[in-house]
């Protein structure tokens, strides 16, 4: 993992990770507007409008120099192609982070979620001196889990029926990896 603090950039192997640009909107739209997508992750909802992505992207810079998070178009290091986006929601009390991440369908299984969550994790320890990096997964999700095991978490438990999702409880699986 190679950071530029002056771009906010992220460059591993086959990787860009990068803050959001007004350019991206369509494409990070047309991965995140997918109800097999969406009905993975915990906070978006389908569909996933232009307008919406385009507030939401608005607001990452300012998010950023608050320090209450830090997201990253995941983007191909050849192709500049937009898999999706990856995220540390900071909580400064405690020096953790919750990871989050979501990637287009047509780019599961292609290792590209463990790259970019092995950069992040060095971010956030190297960069950010973070004591803990934790992340969850709907247990319906479970090539989320693989993600993050392959990323070096471990598991730390289960929370039944702990999120509401599209009229249904989801359990809830937890791992974490602390600071080296």
């Amino acid at each position: 993992m190679k950071y530029n603090a002056e771009t906010r950039t992220i460059t591993t192997e086959n990787l860009i990770l990068r803050p959001f640009r007004e350019e991206d909107v369509p494409a990070i739209t047309a991965e995140m507007n997918d109800p097999e997508v969406v009905k993975t992750t915990h906070a978006m909802s389908y569909p996933f409008p232009e307008e919406s992505v385009r507030r939401w992207i608005g607001g990452m810079s300012a998010s950023w120099e608050k320090g209450s998070s830090c997201v990253f178009a995941v983007t191909g290091r050849e192709t500049g192609e937009m898999y999706g986006f990856i995220c540390l929601v900071m909580e400064p009390r405690d020096h953790r982070a919750e990871l989050g991440y979501a990637y287009g369908r047509r780019h599961w299984g292609k290792g590209i979620g463990t790259e970019a969550c092995r950069a992040v994790i060095d971010f956030g320890f190297q960069v950010l001196d973070l004591h803990k990096i934790y992340a969850r997964h709907f247990v319906s999700n479970p090539a989320s889990g693989r993600v993050m095991q392959k990323s070096g978490m471990e598991y730390e438990g289960t929370q039944k029926s702990h999120d509401f999702k599209d009229g249904r409880y989801e359990d809830v699986a937890s791992y974490g990896i602390l600071h080296p």
